[in-house]
């Protein structure tokens, strides 16, 4: 069973998630409510009876909250939690991982739909977001609204996958919608924080966040960053643009 369990083994890395189960399977909640976006292809099912390391640490994070422990999360506790729905940590690593094809990703129009909610598959089509999106649970709303769901970038930053300001890394199914304008983007490291981010965040369409992406990374400057920088406290405080 070892040697077929390593055989089996992808190591990916999404989030800081280690999914160590054969030939990976998206990861659901227990519970219901939600499930992971990110698809992998599926060879063989022989070694998913229990759940990984991760699983068993996020159903250890809910049983503290049921038992009403006065839990207090930290850093590194919303770091697990975050391996669950952040989006922004998995989109560093997506694209290496579906150029090596270990990843396939499903469109979210046809997650919505699969849903029954054909409106929000629209929405999602028009617009490449939803206002109200059903698959963030109420802890990850709180996570968003707050920015604490960037935190563990910071460690990203350290490690030098990141920036602390560029432009926001573009996701292999947002491709097709820029029209061939995010070459020059690939081309700038990523960054926690950005034009972008400052400029409206998620009340802003998909164009004029590439169109922002893009300004920044042809007038780049060691001020621009600074005023970034500074405008990205107050839009933390103030929850502008945060969904």
């Amino acid at each position: 069973m070892r040697s077929a369990y390593g055989r089996a083994v992808l190591g990916w890395r999404l989030s800081g998630l280690y999914c160590r189960c054969g030939r990976m399977i998206p990861c659901q909640s227990y519970g219901g409510g939600w499930q992971r976006q990110f698809v992998v292809k599926i060879i063989t099912e022989e070694h998913m009876t229990y759940p990984t390391k991760k699983q068993r640490e996020l159903l250890n994070f809910i049983d503290g909250f049921i038992k009403g422990n006065g839990y207090s999360p930290s850093f590194r506790e919303i770091m697990r939690a975050l391996d669950y729905k952040s989006v922004s940590t998995v989109a560093m690593h997506v694209n290496g991982l579906i150029a090596r094809g270990w990843l396939v990703k499903k469109d979210a129009s046809l997650e919505f739909e699969d849903m029954g909610r054909p409106d929000l598959a629209d929405e999602y089509r028009r617009n490449h977001k939803v206002e109200n999106d059903p698959r963030i649970t109420r802890f990850g709303k709180i996570l968003r609204d707050t920015s604490l769901d960037e935190f563990p970038q910071f460690i990203n930053v350290l490690r030098g996958d990141l920036s602390l300001v560029g432009p926001r890394p573009i996701l292999p199914q947002e491709v097709k919608f820029s029209q061939s304008r995010t070459a020059l983007l690939h081309s700038v490291k990523s960054g926690v924080t950005g034009l972008w981010q400052v400029s409206g965040r998620s009340d802003l369409s998909f164009d004029e966040r590439i169109e922002l992406e893009l300004y920044y990374a042809q007038n780049w400057s060691f001020w621009l960053d600074l005023r970034i920088l500074f405008k990205t406290i107050a839009v933390v405080v103030r929850k502008t643009g945060a969904r």
